[in-house]
């Protein structure tokens, strides 16, 4: 069955600083950390001097990266999380995250080929995201450009 993310005492841990993750998940460390460290190498492609998302992104958005990514069945191989609805305070930054998050999916997946769906409240603003994405993988100083 899979994990539910929800914490009901959301406003709470938004006032105090705590993760709004609900603690103790059982997390496959080994995979979050992976996660987060490629998601940390991205850059944001639409910023001056490309930051990387080490730099850019808050804390917060690796703990969604962590949980995401992390949560694998060591016995099944089943992955927990298999959806996410991502809401944040600013436009830019929800299509900036959402996309590098995907973009961490496909770079991870042990499915080469797997399939994953982006899903937006727009056409616009789906396309956005897929330039995001292409813009990253325009950023990065090692991706093979052809």
């Amino acid at each position: 069955m899979a994990w539910n993310l929800a914490t009901l005492d959301w406003q709470d841990r938004i006032r105090t600083g705590r993760s709004l993750i609900p603690d103790n998940l059982p997390l496959n460390e080994a995979a979050a950390h992976r996660a987060v460290t490629i998601f940390d190498k991205l850059r944001l492609p639409d910023v001056p001097n490309k930051p990387l998302l080490l730099d850019a992104a808050g804390p917060w958005f690796r703990e969604i990266v962590a949980a995401v990514h992390g949560s694998i069945d060591t016995q099944t191989g089943e992955r927990m999380i298999r959806e996410l609805f991502l809401l944040t305070p600013k436009k830019s930054s929800k299509t900036s995250y959402g996309a590098a998050l995907m973009l961490t999916n496909l770079l991870v997946s042990a499915r080469p080929l797997g399939e994953y769906l982006l899903v937006a409240p727009s056409h616009a603003i789906a396309e956005l995201a897929f330039n995001q994405i292409e813009g990253m993988i325009a950023a990065d100083p090692v991706w093979p450009k052809n």
